[in-house]
């Protein structure tokens, strides 16, 4: 009930794009996947840092949860890029939505 509608209609995309990555890892995939993981993983500590601040004041703020859902978004443009994206996603797009929370 927490999760909007219109990201449980996506959910069924995220999963196929965690099948494809792991499809891909095979072989030399890992390589090129480490790469991108590293990139990913560096916005990911980034988000679960600003939860952590919030949370120790007792604050909510709802474009933290939004910027969570771009993240989800980039990690499909990342790793399953052929599964499109519906909305645009970039390193400058995330850098901007970061800005916006203060980070």
């Amino acid at each position: 009930s927490r999760i909007p509608p219109d990201r449980v209609a996506q959910l069924p995309r995220y999963l196929e794009a965690s099948r494809r990555r792991l499809d891909r890892l095979r072989g030399s995939g890992l390589q090129r996947d480490e790469a991108r993981r590293e990139e990913f993983e560096g916005w990911r500590r980034l988000l679960a840092s600003q939860r952590r601040r919030l949370a120790e004041v007792g604050r909510i703020d709802p474009r933290v949860d939004r910027f969570g859902w771009l993240l989800e978004e980039y990690r499909v443009h990342l790793f399953a890029q052929e599964l499109g994206n519906p909305i645009r996603i970039s390193p400058a797009a995330l850098k901007a939505a970061w800005r916006e929370l203060g980070g």
